[in-house]
């Protein structure tokens, strides 16, 4: 029975080492001051249910003593929450327990219901039957009043124990909104959910009212250059809206229209909102004042300036704006070309509208094969700028497709359809490779075997450097890339199709590489 009860002891203390608790102790016992100890095995209980938190610390007592302490440690093998507690002490020590959270940092106001009496040597508890450190709690009333009552609906009302969380949840009814949760007068939030930690009786409002009516008060003008009209937008029902009518130089107001009636020819006009209203604020060009107005076609290829109304005489100033990938061609009046330049100015003596052409750009696509036996291009030609060109390559017999190259010789793409935006002119080359010319080896300290293989092959060189290996299909399609070395030198290709590919050595030697997995 000794030995048992050393080897229990000595389980119990590997488990508190082994299982480290998320938080430090709050109580510490000084274990030097007493000769005994003896060990708990227990797990906490509140109001008979017991608890699942690591963040719980039982602490012992003798008197105002602290004679041990320990936090819930999880034991997942037994699916709870465990207190593995040394105590120390004389024969006979009454010792009571108190409970601390370091969730909330405090410890818990609790009426503990357990008591021991210390025996030394002594262990109370197994993981199977735990010693139960029982508690009763504190309960308290949370209630909400509903400022109108039918203003909504409640959740969170009731009996809670202390340190429970309580969810207040307020709910608007139709034609409500929720404006504000109160207590003694106070603001506590203007959200309509809340949450606390019950430590008191508490009582709250919820204060709602409801939603007011707004109406939408528009107005245009006619012509639209003719003014404008302050005053407009939103207005709450039975709010005065005021319009105000300012015409605009070279314009007469004439009066305020609503649904083609007149409503005022005054230039102010106020009203009790009741209902959404739109006007319109008729103008008329003065005498001798004239509109010049221009179109753009196509749409967005550019832009007008010095477009409006003029008054006999004044000089008017038209300045075109070129956008990116169109040609400017001419600034048209009736048909009849008026200017070629982007600038043009003339004296205005009556109404005049323009129309200024532009047209899309167009750029040359080249293309060319190296070697020309190798294959054929296809997709050049002349393109409007922002045209989507498919520039595809085509290996002949006895040659597959490398990559396509720039005039400055830089690989654009290793795929044999190149796809891309005309925005310039653009010289494309696409390289081929005679395949019947690649040897199974020609580089003295460089092999590759087995060839023919089926399930991987291995690549050998004299150094330790590393190289890249890019393998292609007979249509120049990039199978595989992979870095390598001397170590790292085993390749797998048994989900590759039979038949025959070709293997780049850092893009600068080729290799035929035959795959038969028969």
């Amino acid at each position: 029975y000794t030995i048992m009860r050393k080897l229990l002891l000595f389980l119990l203390l590997f488990i508190s080492l082994c299982a480290k608790a998320q938080y430090e102790n709050y109580w510490h016992p000084n274990p030097y001051q007493f000769p005994n100890n003896m060990t708990i095995i227990g797990v906490i209980s509140f109001g008979g249910e017991e608890q699942r938190s690591e963040s719980l610390e039982i602490g012992a007592f003798c008197e105002d003593e602290c004679r041990g302490s320990s936090i819930a440690i999880y034991e997942e093998a037994y699916d709870r929450y465990y207190l593995f507690m040394m105590l120390y002490g004389e024969h006979e020590d009454e010792m009571s327990f108190r409970c601390y959270d370091h969730r909330l940092g405090l410890e818990l106001d609790l009426i503990p219901e357990t008591t021991i009496e210390f025996h030394a040597n002594d262990m109370i508890g197994t993981v199977t039957e735990p010693f139960i450190f029982s508690f009763q709690t504190y309960q308290y009333s949370i209630s909400i009043d509903l400022l109108p009552e039918i203003g909504g609906s409640t959740d969170g009302e009731g009996t809670y124990n202390k340190y429970d969380t309580c969810y207040i949840n307020i709910t608007p009814n139709t034609g409500y909104q929720f404006d504000a949760l109160l207590e003694n007068g106070d603001t506590i939030t203007k959200q309509n959910q809340y949450s606390f930690i019950v430590l008191s009786d508490r009582h709250f409002e919820a204060c709602l009212s409801e939603i007011p009516i707004y109406y939408q008060i528009t107005a245009e003008t006619s012509p639209s250059p003719g003014g404008v009209i302050t005053g407009t937008g939103q207005y709450l029902e039975d709010e005065t809206c005021t319009l105000q009518i300012i015409p605009n130089s070279g314009y007469i107001y004439e009066g305020l229209y609503e649904n083609e009636e007149l409503v005022t020819t005054e230039t102010t006009y106020s009203f009790t909102a009741n209902s959404d209203r739109h006007f319109i604020a008729k103008f008329s060009l003065q005498i001798n004042y004239y509109q010049v107005t221009a179109d753009i076609t196509p749409d967005n290829a550019g832009t007008i300036t010095g477009l409006g109304a003029y008054q006999e005489g004044d000089v008017c100033n038209i300045t075109v704006t070129i956008n990116e990938g169109y040609h400017f061609i001419a600034l048209k009046e009736n048909g009849e070309i008026v200017s070629e330049e982007s600038d043009y100015s003339f004296i205005v003596d009556s109404d005049r509208h323009f129309v200024a052409e532009f047209k899309l750009q167009e750029f040359n696509v080249s293309l060319s094969a190296n070697p020309e036996e190798g294959g054929y291009v296809s997709g050049g030609g002349t393109y409007q700028y922002g045209t989507t060109v498919y520039a595809i390559a085509n290996p002949n017999k006895n040659y597959t497709f490398l990559n396509w190259t720039n005039e400055e010789g830089e690989i654009v793409s290793t795929s044999p359809q190149y796809i891309f935006e005309v925005k310039n002119d653009i010289n494309l080359i696409a390289n081929f490779i005679y395949v019947d010319n690649i040897l199974e080896s020609n580089y003295t300290n460089f092999s590759i075997y087995p060839n023919p293989a089926s399930d991987f092959i291995i690549i050998e060189n004299d150094n330790s450097d590393q190289y890249d290996i890019t393998i292609y299909d007979m249509t120049g399609k990039v199978i595989l890339k992979k870095q390598i070395d001397s170590i790292k030198n085993r390749i797998n290709i048994g989900e590759l199709p039979d038949g025959t590919y070709i293997i780049s050595f850092n893009n600068k030697t080729y290799y035929k590489l035959i795959i038969n997995s028969l």
